[in-house]
């Protein structure tokens, strides 16, 4: 009984050891610490030793070593058979163990390389860390700066409305005033409106007296430019022409100076040309026009006669030279005069040559 309760002992002990192994195998796949796989292997040595001393407390008994001291009586040795199933399952043991060892070796590397990645991941981590921290104080500063900046754009910000909005309160100050000045020039204007209809009805009286005036003007003014126009009617417009000729005899005046015969009725509208001169039909003024070639040294003069055939008036209009020649002059004339050309004493005539003698009413009188 002993041998067996002996054998279910170690068969028991290394049903747990391996249970434990088992177990802190399946803990270590499913930990990375360090700290884990070391206290694994602690765990493991201190497995192995005790089972170690179990099986050679097992095997001294099984030889025949005393039990007493466990109260269960005298011993009375093992058989061979047993002694030698007892050996194989040591040795089994043994294997076991050394297996079990090799795997805390390797489990011994794997901490290690797992200690050394750690050690390398916690670096990684405080450079990645490091790293971290300053490309978030590198963000925090751009965002404080972001911030900065935006700031000071709400701060422009405002002090463009506060800007647009005192522009906008001036403005509507300014558009009030200007309203209130369109609402002053308005009242003006009804008043000039009042005053002009004021002077609109004066000025249709004006009007009114303006037209009774410029009829009674212009009734008076028909009245003597229809007198005007029978003075000029009756003046003359006359115009004689004649043809020198050597063989001509011509009469002197007092002065000795002979006129020229301008017997030749060029226009005569109311019969003043008298066969010498123009006899003047009404007072006026009259614009006395003469052509005559004459010699070199030859002098035209205008003679006026009154009414008992007396030289009244004599002006001398312009001297010859081969060449016709003409000159005008105005006289004041009275009814009953006449008008004759006169050539001075000296003078003579060119044959053959027309010329022209015009007495022509300029104004009446």
């Amino acid at each position: 009984r002993e041998a067996y309760s002996g054998k279910q002992l170690v068969m028991g002990l290394n049903k747990q050891f391996l249970l434990k192994k088992t177990n802190l195998l399946t803990d270590s796949r499913r930990t990375t610490w360090p700290s884990l796989l070391k206290t694994e292997s602690k765990m493991q040595s201190i497995d192995i030793d005790t089972l170690r001393r179990n099986l050679q407390f097992q095997a001294a008994r099984i030889s025949g070593g005393d039990l007493g001291a466990r109260g269960v009586g005298e011993s009375t040795g093992a058989s061979s058979e047993e002694i030698q199933n007892l050996q194989a399952l040591i040795d089994s043991i043994d294997g076991q163990i050394d297996s079990i060892q090799d795997d805390i070796d390797r489990v011994e590397g794997k901490s290690d390389a797992t200690s050394s990645a750690l050690k390398e991941f916690q670096i990684r981590s405080a450079s990645a860390t490091s790293s971290l921290e300053n490309t978030i104080e590198a963000q925090g500063n751009k965002c404080f700066a972001g911030l900065n900046e935006q700031e000071q754009i709400l701060n422009t910000v405002r002090q463009t409305v506060k800007e647009i909005s005192d522009d906008l309160f001036e403005e509507q100050t300014t558009a009030s005033k200007k309203f209130e000045s369109v609402e002053g020039k308005i009242s003006t204007f009804d008043s000039k409106v009042v005053e002009f209809e004021r002077t609109q009805q004066s000025l249709s009286s004006s009007v009114s007296n303006f037209r009774q005036d410029v009829e009674i003007s212009i009734a008076g003014y028909l009245n003597s430019f229809t007198q005007y126009i029978e003075k000029r009617q009756r003046g003359t417009h006359t115009t004689l022409r004649y043809v020198a000729s050597n063989k001509d005899v011509y009469s002197s005046l007092e002065d000795a100076s002979r006129i020229l015969p301008f017997n030749d009725v060029v226009t005569d509208s109311n019969g003043s040309a008298n066969g010498l001169g123009i006899s003047i039909p009404s007072d006026g003024q009259y614009v006395i026009s003469a052509t005559v070639t004459t010699v070199k040294g030859s002098v035209i003069f205008v003679q006026v006669l009154n009414t008992s055939g007396e030289v009244r008036e004599t002006v001398r209009m312009y001297e010859g030279s081969w060449s016709a020649a003409g000159n005008s002059i105005v006289m004041d004339l009275a009814r009953g005069d006449t008008v004759l050309i006169a050539l001075s004493n000296n003078g003579k005539v060119v044959d053959g040559i027309y010329n022209y003698f015009t007495v022509s009413l300029a104004e009446p009188a």
